[in-house]
């Protein structure tokens, strides 16, 4: 693993200070390499005889991580493991006071985003993008996590997250699957695996309970109940978005505002930008439960544009916007009423792209 902040130590330390009667909580993403790594350390620590008192699966929002505190306090929780989250950027104050209420680990792999100065007192582990949160987890953990269903979990997170991008990455997927490439890597099993996980998690409106006991159980074949029908209605939102995004010619990039039957944002995105390599694409999506708030999705297979930077941007100084996520995929939430400055904003960013010659 390419650690870029804290090491291997830093977990062992963590765990070694801890006790039987600790009350551990698990805060991790709600995508498939959140709900992977949160399980594959929860499996860990069941192992060593600790108790998994609360878990919670989130997305990113304003104070999303301090916002908890009360809630953790009424848990009595002790220790706090967050998994797949890039709280240093999105929420670094809630996360310097939770881990001053609390003892707390952040284990991920999203960009480290403030001066490494600022992390002298927490206890972070930070690794390359391109290494999944659960692939970081299982190797953490190896000693007690050496187990082929487990490498099979953690390939899957893997692989959901374009870890085979990564040379030495590919070359792990490939020892335990054969001929895959980065164009078939969701058609190997771990791959397979990946979207699995992740239409069990659209069709049941991210029922996060009900995956964690098909995992606990080791019941994959009840992941199989709503993949067919889940990949069906990806296939028909694809080929929508492939009619009706408008196409800026001058930035290489699609903009389409579209609210699936299903809340596949991520998947479709990365199907749809997966046809157009060398595109950007941007969806914009209703938030069901909240009318005055817009989901934003956005991929480029490149790396010609900076998806991180380029969403940071465009939600400049819009109220309660953010943004996270790595430098090929990201999203975030604005506001309704600020739709048309963030379109703005975005074009902007792409045209100073464009004039520096970066597209």
């Amino acid at each position: 693993m390419e650690f870029i902040h804290g090491d291997k130590k830093v977990f062992d330390d963590f765990i070694k200070n801890m006790k039987e009667e600790d009350e551990i909580a698990l805060i991790s993403h709600n995508d498939v390499d959140g709900i992977i790594s949160a399980f594959l350390l929860a499996e860990y620590l069941i192992k060593r005889k600790f108790n998994i008192k609360y878990k919670k699966f989130v997305t990113y929002q304003k104070n999303f991580i301090g916002d908890m505190i009360p809630e953790l306090k009424k848990y009595d929780i002790t220790k706090v493991f967050i998994t797949d989250l890039q709280v240093d950027s999105d929420d670094f104050d809630g996360f310097f006071r939770i881990s001053k209420e609390f003892d707390t680990l952040l284990i991920d792999h999203h960009p480290l985003h403030n001066n490494k100065k600022e992390y002298s007192k927490l206890n972070v582990i930070k690794c390359s993008s391109t290494n999944s949160a659960g692939y970081i987890v299982y190797n953490l953990g190896i000693d007690t996590l050496r187990e082929d269903y487990y490498e099979e979990l953690m390939l899957a997170s893997l692989i959901s997250d374009y870890g085979f991008k990564d040379k030495n990455l590919m070359k792990l997927i490939q020892k335990k699957y054969g001929n895959v490439t980065k164009d078939n890597a969701f058609d190997c099993r771990g791959g397979v695996l990946a979207k699995k996980i992740n239409s069990s998690l659209v069709y049941t409106g991210k029922n996060f309970d009900l995956i964690w006991k098909i995992l606990s159980k080791r019941d994959l074949k009840k992941l199989e109940e709503a993949y067919d029908l889940i990949e069906d209605e990806i296939k028909k939102s694809v080929s929508y978005c492939e009619k009706y995004a408008k196409y800026y010619e001058k930035y290489k990039l699609y903009f389409i505002h579209y609210t699936p039957r299903y809340n596949y944002m991520s998947a479709l995105t990365t199907i749809f930008s997966g046809n157009h390599k060398e595109d950007t694409f941007v969806m914009l999506s209703d938030v069901t439960n909240d009318q005055s708030k817009i989901k934003i999705s956005s991929r480029n297979q490149s790396g010609n544009v900076e998806m991180n930077k380029m969403l940071e941007a465009s939600i400049n100084g819009l109220d309660n916007a953010i943004s996270g996520g790595h430098l090929n995929a990201s999203g975030g939430v604005i506001m309704r009423k600020d739709l048309e400055k963030f379109k703005r904003q975005m074009l902007d960013y792409f045209e100073k792209n464009l004039i520096n010659n970066n597209l």
